[in-house]
């Protein structure tokens, strides 16, 4: 390998890290506003109980 293949190499690498390292900020963005988000919709949530779902029509029974 010679030195412009080096630098070539450790130039790519670098942008990599950059672009990881944007990624993980952007992740961690996202989850304190969805836990933002979360945290303003507990209050007003009341839990309930799934009802089953409605069948339509008939079922066919398979011979």
């Amino acid at each position: 390998m010679n030195q412009g293949q080096f630098e070539a190499i450790t130039s790519r690498l670098d942008r990599i890290i950059e672009l990881m390292e944007a990624q993980h900020k952007l992740a961690q963005a996202s989850m304190a506003a969805v836990q933002e988000a979360g945290d303003g919709l507990s209050d007003s949530v009341t839990p309930t109980t799934p009802k089953p779902a409605a069948k339509k029509g008939k079922e066919k029974k398979h011979e």
